[in-house]
């Protein structure tokens, strides 16, 4: 069975944070195919924090699992739900892949943290 996709587009929150001082540079709204490098500027000790909130999927089934895909290419890259960690994302072809079923509650806040511009191609979560 193919699994129903729903694409977490629009709008996603952002801060660049300075890594040396631990503090927040500057924040904003862009989408996920912004050119990254012109808001992160040259600070190369900046850190980039891409957040997006979304609601738990409606009508899941006890037999469905919840997967969070995310196809990017970063160096360095972390995502987060919820405040638990999800683990590195790598730099392949493939989307990397995590199970966040479990993780759902009925508002959740998916946050992505980047040493370098990122490329995002799409971020989604598959029900199947």
């Amino acid at each position: 069975m193919t699994p129903h996709i729903i694409r977490l587009r629009g709008l996603w929150d952002y801060e660049v944070r300075s890594e040396a001082a631990g503090q927040s540079l500057r924040a904003g709204r862009a989408e996920l195919d912004t050119d990254w490098s012109t808001i992160l500027g040259n600070d190369l000790g900046a850190r980039l924090r891409l957040l997006r909130r979304f609601g738990c999927p409606t009508g899941l089934q006890p037999t469905e699992q919840v997967v969070l895909a995310i196809k990017l290419e970063p160096i360095g890259a972390e995502a987060w739900m919820n405040d638990r960690s999800l683990g590195a994302l790598s730099r392949d072809d493939a989307p990397a892949r995590f199970l966040i079923h479990e993780l759902l509650q009925p508002r959740n806040l998916l946050v992505l943290e980047v040493r370098k511009p990122p490329t995002i191609a799409d971020v989604w979560l598959e029900i199947g």
